[in-house]
């Protein structure tokens, strides 16, 4: 059997479960109510099924709901989180992402990881829920206009308490409650400072000066009913909250938040004094806080029922039909126990009924056996998912490794592109040069073709002189002896640049090559 869950829990979850849907029916999103005693007459094996899909349902809150919440209450769209998200490692990324974007609005949570809300600790959530409130609704509220100089230091709580008190002050009618407004547990109880807060924007709805201290629970209903018809305050919370031993600080806290941005809106002006500060302070702070303690006898549990409510996940078949066989091996226990204590009187019908009832006894070990062995079959399912979880871990730290991989490849890759780049740059370098040997080459070309001509024309005129010779006088062999040295002299010349131009085409090939 688990734990009885206080009073004061379930108080607080709901009105945090209310607060939470307040917001997310901006976008249409809702978060219902969770069972959370699957343990009850049950093996090992059904709880740790039970837990798998408690854990699996919060996954799916942290991971996504919570970064939509963040937005809603920020203002602010620059988480980027995945939707549709399965597994265990994705959902924590979301989780990282929405915990370093609360880092980043100055909120500073103590002891509270990805991890931690992972696991389902609900004592946290919770927390974190309250930590969200005390920062976007109470600390940024309306409360804090018009804050005089000695005020600006004044935690959350004393600020709100100081604005109640401002409030109550302006109603001579009020003096009775004003005075005894010292807290946010036991001073509400009765429902009259509820009931002066509404009576004084609408003073028409609420007949105050009949209102009777004995009357707690009809006070309560007046003031939230009025509330919510007439100035559109939520229900947050219910008379039966305020009608335990202490009630749950936060919860109220949370509800008399929502007024400050009403009366703002209604144009109500609400003096605020240090003289109003009258109860012990109690510094607040942006940490994350746990939830107030249960007041004496009922025990806090170990183990904090979930914060956010949610649906309860379809009930397996093999769940429901253990929990009818269950069922039945209850009543069939119970007949065979009233059937054994009627006749126990009787020792000859005790005799006969005595086949009967090892029968019945058969049966119910029979029944216990197949029991046993479905929730071990349960129990080797939920194994098997636990070494997925492993699995997934593993492929997580190779993918990391991979991506490590990733990175020492991609500085290879810059190297090897630096290594090109210089290679362009020689490139480009060499077809400077080669464009340079080619206008020297076709310079060469131009000049050979040159001296070529003018060697055709000195072999004509050298065969014209030779023709002549017979004619010509002395005088005219030493100017055919020039024209022949001149002729050789190009020849050479000639030869040379030819052997010049082989030599540059073959360093260009060898450069290319290269």
């Amino acid at each position: 059997m688990s734990e009885p869950v206080a009073d004061w829990v379930l108080s607080q979850k709901k009105v945090f479960t209310n607060w939470v849907n307040l917001h997310l029916a901006k976008r249409e999103l809702n978060v219902t109510d969770l069972q959370t005693d699957f343990s009850d007459g049950y093996g090992p094996g059904i709880i740790s099924l039970a837990k798998r899909y408690l854990l699996d349902y919060i996954f799916f809150i942290v991971s996504v709901l919570l970064c939509i919440l963040m937005e809603i209450l920020s203002g602010k769209q620059t988480m980027k989180y995945k939707a549709g998200v399965k597994l265990r490692l994705q959902k924590i990324q979301n989780l990282n992402i929405c915990l370093d974007f609360i880092a980043s609005e100055g909120i500073k949570l103590v002891g509270c990881g990805s991890q931690d809300i992972t696991d389902g600790n609900h004592k946290l959530i919770m927390g974190l829920i309250w930590t969200l409130i005390l920062r976007y609704q109470i600390q940024m509220g309306d409360t804090q206009s018009d804050i005089p100089e000695e005020l600006k230091k004044v935690g959350a709580k004393d600020m709100l308490m100081i604005w109640v008190k401002g409030n109550l002050s302006q109603g001579a009618g009020y003096k009775g409650v004003l005075d005894t407004v010292r807290d946010f547990h036991q001073s509400w109880q009765d429902g009259l400072a509820f009931c002066a807060m509404v009576h004084r924007l609408v003073p028409e709805a609420i007949p105050f000066d009949t209102l009777s201290r004995e009357n707690k629970v009809q006070n309560l209903e007046l003031a939230f009913d009025t509330a919510h018809r007439l100035l559109g305050v939520p229900k947050l919370l219910d008379p039966s909250d305020l009608c335990l031993a202490k009630p749950d600080e936060q919860s109220v806290m949370t509800y008399v938040s929502l007024f400050p941005k009403v009366y703002k809106e209604r144009g109500v002006h609400v003096p605020l004094s240090a003289e109003h500060r009258s109860f012990a302070r109690s510094p607040s702070t942006t940490q994350l806080a746990p939830p107030s303690p249960s007041p004496p006898p009922t025990p806090a549990p170990a183990t904090l029922a979930p914060t956010l409510k949610v649906e309860e996940p379809k009930q397996d078949p093999a769940i429901k039909a253990l929990e009818d066989e269950v069922q039945a091996l209850r009543a069939r226990l119970s007949q065979t126990q009233a059937d054994f204590e009627a006749l126990n009187g009787t020792h000859h019908k005790c005799r006969e009924t005595q086949a009967a009832l090892e029968a019945a006894r058969n049966g119910a070990q029979s029944d216990r056996s197949r029991l046993e062995a479905q929730v071990k079959a349960l129990q080797d399912e939920f194994n098997s998912m636990e070494d997925m979880t492993a699995r997934n871990t593993k492929t997580q730290k190779d993918l990391d490794e991979e991506r490590k991989r990733s990175k020492d490849t991609e500085a290879q890759l810059q190297t090897v592109q630096g290594r090109v780049d210089e290679m362009q740059k020689s490139m480009a370098d060499l077809e400077r040069r080669l464009k340079e040997a080619e206008d020297a080459l076709k310079n060469e070309r131009s000049r050979a073709q040159g001296l070529e001509e003018e060697l055709k024309a000195l072999r004509e005129k050298l065969e014209r002189a030779s023709t002549d010779a017979s004619s010509s006088s002395a005088s005219n062999e030493d100017a055919l002896r020039k024209e022949r040295e001149r002729s050789q002299q190009l020849e050479q010349e000639r030869e040379a640049t030819r052997q010049r131009l082989d030599r540059d085409m073959a360093e260009m090939r060898k450069t290319m090559d290269e």
